[in-house]
């Protein structure tokens, strides 16, 4: 095991592999991936894999495939970010975990959720990006995941979602909730009176979508306009089009705040074998 982060996530994917569902979507997806990225993958083949990964999750809609109710599956598209992400960010110190499978801390978990009004309300299905700070040294310890390590803790937070135009204010408002709204004022309280997602060194929310959508989206879209505003950015399993969404492939250089034109050579990689080791890896399981 080459770090305490490549141990959470082989967890985490591992886990949701276990799955039934997953696992109906993984045999179609899986061989898909394998052709895309050839026997022996590049770092960039594995890395511009984001470009196809919607076409990837589709795949299981196509007629004589098996679960054709896969492509609408919002499990089975949050199963392939976590999977392309933890693949690419095979070695660092970021992981990209469920909120709310398995993976996540309990201390995490609180300083996340929202109550409104007294009442605990769900943010729904959220990806979690994030850092683990050198200091911890085992699963045991990532697991108890103490709140006086969060100001050492980058967070991003992602909605998934397969269908965009019917979700578009969700992560809109949620937004504003872990943003802006978060105070005793408004009847909005983020964490507890234990933790607090504000202890983090940052928190910024964004968006990931297939889309499922047949749309034409254009920057003046209303689905695109809606979240504009989103600090953590929007993102698809396309090329990226600008002024609409990005590329999935793009998160990873935007957490590390590197350009795309020094991506992996000169990015976090301290061994250029890393990416393609942890798509073997992570296809293996």
């Amino acid at each position: 095991m080459k770090n305490l982060a490549d141990e959470v996530r082989l967890r985490q994917i591992r886990y949701l592999r276990s799955l039934k569902s997953i696992e109906k979507g993984w045999r179609v997806w899986r061989p898909l991936i394998m052709e895309t990225i050839g026997e022996n993958p590049s770092n960039h083949s594995i890395l511009d894999l984001a470009d196809l990964l919607s076409d990837i999750f589709k795949a299981t809609g196509a007629p004589g495939r098996e679960q054709a109710s896969l492509s609408n599956s919002g499990s089975g598209w949050e199963f392939l970010v976590l999977w392309y992400l933890n693949s690419v960010l095979w070695g660092s110190n970021f992981v990209a975990i469920n909120q709310k499978r398995y993976a996540c801390p309990a201390n995490i978990a609180e300083a996340l959720s929202i109550h409104l009004f007294d009442t605990k309300v769900s943010a729904g299905t959220q990806i979690l990006i994030f850092n683990l700070p050198s200091a911890l040294k085992d699963i045991d310890e990532y697991f108890a995941f103490s709140s006086s390590y969060f100001p050492e803790v980058s967070m991003l937070l992602l909605e998934s979602k397969t269908n965009w135009n019917d979700n578009a204010q969700i992560p809109m408002l949620w937004d504003i909730a872990y943003r802006t709204g978060a105070g005793p004022d408004s009847g909005v309280v983020l964490g507890s009176e234990h933790v607090s997602a504000r202890d983090f060194a940052s928190l910024r929310y964004g968006f990931v979508t297939v889309p499922s959508n047949k749309t034409e989206y254009k920057a003046t879209s209303a689905p695109v306009t809606r979240l504009k505003a989103l600090e953590g950015g929007v993102y698809w399993g396309h090329p990226s089009k600008i002024a609409v969404a990005k590329s999935i492939k793009e998160l990873p250089i935007s957490l590390l705040q590197r350009s795309s034109t020094d991506f992996p050579e000169k990015a976090f990689l301290t061994d250029l074998n890393q990416v393609s080791d942890g798509a073997k890896i992570m296809l293996s399981i």
